[in-house]
């Protein structure tokens, strides 16, 4: 049990999920956690894709940021075709489909050339646009990137402090850089790509979607897991003596005026953001009134994960 005493001196570690635009719901749930103090307890911060995002927008120490990256997304911006050197190398590709055994599929292609459909200047703007590394590098508060060698067939933990603005922001872009629509990124001489995106040209998909691993060694008195979707169970080995709070959306996400992770129309995104600001609200403000009691949060905690069970059940099928 939590000593009340010391409830308001917890060490507590965030886990952001990554599913493309659904990636709003986090931004409700920051909203949630500046209201209720929790936020400047939070000293260690670990995300995939959008979860990465999401983190650097974080680790700004200033809620504006986040509403206004959020407010300033736009198809325009990140939609872009690349270059035209890219495009004919698309064409060739395409071209010398028409040449090889029929089986051979166009992935294979497109993995062994390293094409991606779409350019990533517009994220790399966005992020150059809202993001101080300097800020996340004297922060206290410990930031995590998770993107998957393509080479080693794993994902692997960046700590974003430790890198300078350069290769922090590769690794940012590596962590959003979905197979097909963009290129992997080269760190090291080695080939990365979206940290949680399971795709079948990768021998192993054994990509991490809540990186919640990187955590293990922080010793957090409370976790709070951000879903975006209902598909991955949180690997918990390593955390079996950790307070984990994990969060799933209310509503599917996909529900809400369709096609779910691209969905960056500003009515889709307002309504992500609202659920995950209710969503939060709901689930986090009557612990810590009963914590502030002298309630076991265990017991708290326990009761909270019957409701996700049912609600993962009914989202399952």
């Amino acid at each position: 049990m939590i000593d009340v005493e010391k409830l308001f001196d917890l060490n507590i570690g965030l886990v952001l999920a990554g599913g493309g635009a659904k990636g709003a719901y986090e931004a409700g749930v920051f909203k949630a956690l500046w209201e209720l103090d929790i936020i400047r307890r939070v000293s260690v911060v670990s995300g995939t894709s959008i979860g990465t995002i999401n983190g650097l927008m974080l680790s700004m120490n200033d809620g504006n940021v986040m509403d206004k990256s959020w407010s300033n997304i736009s198809y325009s911006r990140f939609i872009n075709n690349e270059n035209k050197i890219r495009d004919i190398n698309i064409k060739k590709l395409i071209k010398r489909e028409h040449t090889v055994d029929k089986e051979k599929k166009l992935a294979d292609l497109f993995k062994k050339n390293d094409i991606g459909l779409l350019s990533q200047s517009g994220i790399r703007s966005f992020i150059e646009d809202y993001v101080d590394f300097n800020v996340i590098r004297q922060s206290k508060k410990i930031l995590y990137a998770c993107a998957y060698n393509i080479d080693l067939e794993k994902p692997e933990y960046f700590k974003l402090n430790d890198y300078d603005d350069k290769k922090a922001l590769d690794i940012c872009i590596a962590s959003c850089a979905v197979p097909f629509l963009f290129k992997p990124i080269e760190i090291d001489e080695y080939r990365y790509a979206d940290g949680g995106v399971n795709n079948p040209q990768y021998r192993e998909p054994n990509v991490d979607n809540v990186p919640i691993a990187p955590l293990k060694d922080h010793n957090c008195d409370i976790i709070i897991v951000v879903h975006l979707s209902y598909k991955e169970d949180l690997n918990r080995e390593g955390f079996e003596n950790t307070n984990i709070i994990e969060i799933y959306p209310s509503t599917q996400l996909e529900l809400i005026e369709g096609i779910g992770s691209l969905n960056i129309r500003p009515s889709a995104l307002n309504q992500h953001i609202e659920l995950g600001y209710r969503d939060a609200l709901t689930i986090l403000a009557p612990m810590i009134i009963d914590m502030i009691k002298g309630k076991d949060i265990k017991k708290l905690i326990k009761k909270h994960e019957e409701y996700n069970k049912e609600l993962i059940n009914r989202n399952r099928h």
